[in-house]
Order: C-alpha cells, then structure tokens, then sequence
C-alpha cells in the first residue's frame, strides 16, 4: 500500500516505490484483438490508407489517414477489423484502429529496424510516439522548442509504480544504445540519467552523469528535476522543454535502443498491475491489449461498481470499459473495490489550508477551487496560479472536504485551452 509518514497534523509525505528485485515480470498472452488510437478524430468521408481486411506484421509502419502523418506500429501480426472513432477523456477524440490477431505464429517485419534507420525526422517522430512510455512527440524536431539536454529518468511518474526502476535494472546496455541512437539524430550530446539512490551504482553504468532523486513524492516530476537537478526555471503554462530540457523515460530510451541495433520491434509495455488490495505486479503486455485481458490472466476479478483506473492513484484516470487498451503511456492499471472507493462530496472548500500546505509549486489552491467550482477559469489562469499546478494530485489527496481538486484543476485546463483555441481560431 502507499508508504506515508507524517509531518503535521494531516500533511502526508508520501513515498514513491523502490523496486523489488526479487519480483519477476509476468507475460500477457494476447487473445483475440488489439486496438491501437490514432491522434485524429474519425469521419467516414475521411479518405483512408488502410481498411477492414487488410493484412499486418508485427513491426509494421503504416499510416491511416492520407491527410495525416500519424502512424501506427503494428505490435502484432493479424488482419484490420475495425476502424471507428472513439471518445477519450474530457471530449478528445481519436481514431481505433483495431487488428484481429491471428493464430499459429508472429510473422514480423524484418525490415523494421532499416525503416527506422532511413526515416526522416518528420517521420521519425511519428513513429517515436508509438514506443512504450511516456516521450514528447518533438523530441527530433523542435524548431520552437531547442532542446539542449536530456534526462533519462529511472523514476516513475506515480506512487506504487517501478516500471522505469525495473528498465534500469534490467537494460542497461539498451539504454546506452539508445543514447547513441538519440545523439546521432539530434546532434545533442548533454545526457544525464536520475534515479533513486539504490539504483545509483547499477545507473553509473551507462555512462553518462548520475543524479539521485529522492523518494520523496512529487520530486520525479519532470518540472521538479528541471528545476532541482538541471537547474532550470520551468514557468507556469511552459514545460520542461521550454526550458530546454527533455525528460525522457527509460523504458523509452531502452526501446530505442533496442530498435536501432537489434531491430527488436517496440510492441511491448512493461505495466505495474495494482490489484484491489493494494498488492503490485510488473507485467509485460503487448501494446493493444485490453485491460480485460492483463486482469484475467493475473485473475484480478472486476465486478459491476469496481474502478478500473490507468495510471497510478494519485493522478491515474479512470477507464468507462475493462476493454480499454494498453497504451504505449499506460504505466499502470489500477483496480479499486466498490467498497473502497473514496466517496466524493458536494462540499465548499473549508479553509483547512492543507493543499496550500502541500502544493510544491506553492499554488493558493483554497482560493484557486473556488473559481474552478464555478467555471470561472480565465480568472483561475490570469490570477490564481492555474498553470502553475504540476499535476501531482497531492491537493486531492489531502482535501478534509473531499473535493476532488485534482480533476477540477485537468478539467480547468483543458477548458481554458479549448476556450482560447476556438476564440484564436475564430478571430
């Protein structure tokens, strides 16, 4: 369970996971279908690239849409099944694109690591943003954004999670592959590796400069690392990269490496299951696969009212079906009992100060949820520090009203940011 002490009367420090090494990495068998999502909203009078039938290979690049340079990396070999828009969190729209496997073998493209080598750096981009993890869609072309260092991170985004922990681990000789990969295409050579300090001697192995991040949440954020580590101010609605530094996981970096040199196709995601009592697995599933699948196999039972939840608990998202895929950022699934799950209030703000207390980007949240309550964003952003908030749900977590802060202050965003685009847009 999560690993707390306490400093205050309610204010938690809360722990992010060491890793286990006696854990193994459990396989997810694939069965039946997997769905990929495709960054573009659906319409049938789209014209296609690809349709109902056609044939795949595990390693496959293929585009979608003739108007569009989003790709897919085929993580299986099969047949497409199905190609229909699909409805994502707070309205985004994508394209599923769904491939029906097929039985007696994996029939791969050899040539995948010769394409990724000859890909331009347009397309190598798209192709990037299919890799396991979590990695920023400019990472080789940055026109706006010139990044000059990289931090492979071996720490995970979220508490009960080692996904990252386990690839420093375990790769080492993919990661420094892939820093190599990385440098030829982007011509930076300013590479640092974080991890937590029992990883600190393993992590001097790859061969850049190691910096240790305590276990201390939220300190492996990408904008807390920026600013603590690399010594950079990340000011409030820019990111690390406007800065100039890119934060990359390792699992990403590993995956790079492994392409570019042993042409391994990146079709699998290292997952930390959380079952309902708190317990955690690493698995291994293919890119795809529905949640369904990885819970019946590790036999974590769902029932009507349970939450099934990607991500960890502090900021992880809850899903509408256990059919939703395995993405290649989907670092955790989360399953909460019906009866565990935290009832949330229709309370105003107290005034208890705890969020303000705990903020690490020193945020007035007790004055910021009250315009967020009421929809008044633009006042939110201009006056009360909206883009300041790191995403690190601790005001959430710590609310003696049971308001629930984090997904006001998500919702804020996008709304604001939705608002401004139509307005631009419109003008």
């Amino acid at each position: 369970m999560i690993k707390r002490s306490f400093i205050g009367l309610f204010s938690p420090v809360l722990q992010y996971e060491e890793l286990d090494t006696s854990k193994t990495v459990d396989s997810i068998k694939v069965t039946g279908a997997v769905t990929f999502f495709v960054d573009k909203k659906y319409s049938k009078k789209d014209s296609l690239l690809i349709k109902p039938g056609d044939k795949v290979k595990s390693g496959d690049i293929f585009s979608v849409f003739n108007d569009s340079e989003e790709m897919i990396i085929s993580s299986v070999t099969g047949e497409i099944s199905g190609i229909e828009a699909f409805s994502g969190n707070f309205g985004k729209e994508y394209t599923a694109v769904t491939v029906k496997t097929e039985s007696g073998g994996n029939n791969v493209n050899k040539d995948f690591g010769k394409t990724l080598k000859k890909a331009s750096k347009s397309s190598l981009n798209q192709i990037i943003k299919n890799f396991p993890g979590v990695v920023s869609d400019t990472v080789f072309v940055n026109p706006d954004k010139p990044v000059d260092s990289i931090v492979i991170t071996g720490m995970d985004s979220d508490l009960l999670i080692s996904n990252n922990k386990y690839i420093v681990k375990n790769r080492i000789k993919d990661i420094k592959a892939g820093i190599v990969f990385i440098e030829k295409m982007t011509g930076i050579n300013s590479f640092i590796t974080v991890v937590p300090e029992s990883l600190a001697v393993v992590a001097q192995d790859i061969g850049v400069p190691v910096r240790v991040v305590e276990l201390t949440y939220p300190l492996a954020s990408p904008m807390l690392i920026t600013q603590n580590i690399m010594g950079r101010k990340v000011t409030a609605g820019k990111t690390a990269e406007d800065s100039g530094v890119m934060v990359i996981n390792a699992e990403t970096v590993a995956a790079m490496g492994a392409a570019s040199v042993k042409s391994e196709i990146p079709g699998s995601k290292i997952v930390t299951v959380i079952d309902k009592n708190g317990d955690t697995r690493l698995v291994s599933a293919i890119i795809g696969t529905p949640v369904n699948t990885v819970l019946s196999q590790l036999k974590i039972d769902v029932n009507e009212g349970d939450r099934v939840i990607t991500g960890g608990p502090l900021t992880g998202t809850a899903v509408y079906s256990d059919s939703h895929p395995v993405l290649p950022d989907t670092e955790a699934i989360m399953v909460q009992d019906r009866e565990d799950i935290p009832e949330i209030l229709d309370n105003s703000c107290i005034n208890c100060g705890e969020c303000v207390r705990i903020c690490p980007a020193k945020v007035p949240v007790n004055l910021l949820i009250r315009f967020l309550e009421n929809g008044e964003y633009d006042e939110a952003a201009d006056s009360y520090d909206l883009f300041s908030c790191i995403d690190c749900g601790l005001c959430a977590y710590v609310c003696q009203a049971q308001i629930p802060v984090f997904q006001y202050i998500t919702l804020a965003k996008h709304e604001f940011t939705r608002n401004n685009t139509v307005e631009a847009e419109n003008a």
